[in-house]
């Protein structure tokens, strides 16, 4: 095999002016307002969003001392109200301010409105990249902090598209006790939409409309689902806990494959040849690693040390070694990639066409094995030191143990007329949840006993899936 190394990296210029737009909440500040509430959420932006959901809106001064010595606040509006008590406005003894978002009497949010503002409010602005609740109605005296900031229009409630199903879908999709409180985000062949689909919503369900035609989808956090479409050269970043697209990231190119992993994202690009880094916390991009060939099935070790991906031009393996700036190393040339997986220092290679499985030895660059798999494998998996291998053509599921390289055990899927074609960890559990490109089902299988636990027929096969959290949404009482 080939042993070609060399890395090129484009590291993406952040100015100071974009630096100032992505303003966070000074630490001093989110350790005082977290000694109150403990599991208060301090998004990218600076909105400030309360165990309870209340938010309040940062206020930078012209100038302030971050660090001041002591953080304490010097007046609050109401005056003499402890924070405990969520005051309409905070200044601190820094002059950084918090202003509560208000409900009025038509539920409208809203902020303090009163005839005059103290001075650290009337001289300070908004963070420039601070996402405004929807509807927001800003009182004229407030006027100033806006800067260049304009409040959500009517029109982004066009977004998200209610349904009146009228099936309950808490039986039809999340009937397995590990779903109780999830939800799923899925794109279908005869849709360009992503269905929500919640298991606290019984009897119906909402799309998010999508201009573009969805490519793919990652979920971060539980509160923001990324999405990737065709012919945009954008990421599109959904704001769960509201349900609105609340940034689209600008990229050079089109994205593609969507990979997070802890406070990053990986996201490839074929067209661009490059994989674009982004930090999730800021929401921006950091850095474009340039690449050979084009980019697909990308995969990340374990420990996040090591990136695989397929070039669909030249039909060459490469790995990527993100704690060795990037280096990039020719793994080999192997006909028609289906998927990668890498376990026990081993990276596993399927064919789909030739239905066949390659291991090589990550350490030493050499073939250690190839063996016949089922007809069409298309996806895999790796869980302890068992390779699960999805075959499409005979709806199977192969067990490999990876310390030996035996084949361990076989799974039947008992649906005949269909494609199986993707593995997707539920979080938290030992179980993997199938899914079906042509047939509207899916089935639930048990890692510890590779038994199947569950086989579910839905309404429409499933393209995409991503899978989160129950969470409490912005506008709900």
């Amino acid at each position: 095999m080939k042993k070609k190394f060399f890395t090129t990296i484009l590291t993406l210029l952040l100015t100071s002016i974009n630096a100032a737009f992505a303003q966070q909440v000074p630490q001093n500040v989110q350790d005082f307002v977290k000694n109150f509430f403990t599991d208060t959420y301090f998004r990218y932006d600076g909105a400030v969003i309360l165990p309870d959901n209340t938010v309040y809106l940062p206020v930078i001064p012209a100038k302030f001392d971050i660090d001041v010595e002591n953080l304490e606040i010097k007046e609050t509006i109401p005056a003499n109200k402890d924070f405990s008590k969520l005051p309409d406005a905070v200044i601190f003894n820094n002059d950084f301010v918090l202003l509560k978002v208000l409900r009025d009497k038509n539920d409208t949010p809203t902020l303090l409105n009163q005839t005059n503002y103290p001075t650290e409010i009337k001289s300070g602005i908004f963070p420039q990249d601070l996402l405004l609740p929807r509807r927001l109605e800003v009182p004229e005296g407030l006027r100033n902090v806006l800067g260049s900031l304009e409040s959500y229009s009517p029109e982004i409630d066009d977004f998200k598209i209610n349904t009146n199903a009228g099936t309950d879908y808490t039986k039809k999709y999340f009937n397995h006790p590990s779903l109780k409180n999830s939800v799923f985000y899925l794109t279908s062949p005869i849709s360009k939409n992503i269905k929500v689909i919640s298991s606290n919503n019984k009897k119906g369900y909402y799309y998010y409309q999508q201009k573009n035609s969805p490519n793919k989808m990652a979920i971060y956090d539980d509160r923001y689902l990324l999405v990737s479409s065709y012919s945009k050269r954008a990421l599109s970043v959904i704001s769960i806990y509201d349900d609105v697209v609340i940034k689209e990231i600008p990229l050079k190119t089109t994205p593609d494959e969507i990979l997070v992993n802890g406070n990053k994202a990986y996201v490839t690009s074929s067209e661009g040849h490059c994989i674009y880094i982004i930090d999730l916390l800021n929401m921006t991009p950091t850095q474009q690693i340039l690449i050979n060939g084009m980019c697909e099935k990308l995969i990340i070790s374990e420990d996040g040390t090591k990136l695989f991906y397929y070039d669909k031009q030249t039909k060459t393996l490469w790995g990527i070694e993100t704690d060795n700036n990037y280096l990039l190393k020719d793994i080999g040339v192997f006909p028609n990639v289906s998927k990668i997986a890498y376990s026990e220092g081993k990276i596993y290679v399927t064919s789909r066409t030739k239905s066949r499985i390659a291991i090589i030895d990550y350490a030493e660059m050499n073939l250690v094995g190839e063996y016949d798999t089922e007809e069409k494998p298309v996806d895999m998996y790796v869980y302890n030191n068992n390779l699960y291998i999805l075959s499409a053509g005979l709806n199977r599921i192969q067990v490999l143990n990876t310390e030996t390289d035996d084949f361990v055990a076989e799974i039947a899927l008992p649906t005949q007329d269909g494609f199986p074609n993707k593995f997707y960890r539920i979080k938290d559990e030992p179980l993997l949840l199938v899914t079906d490109s042509a047939h509207p089902v899916y089935y639930i299988l048990d890692l510890n006993t590779n038994s199947l636990v569950l086989t579910q027929e839905i309404d429409e096969p499933i393209a995409n899936l991503v899978m989160g959290k129950v969470i409490r949404k912005f506008n709900d009482k």
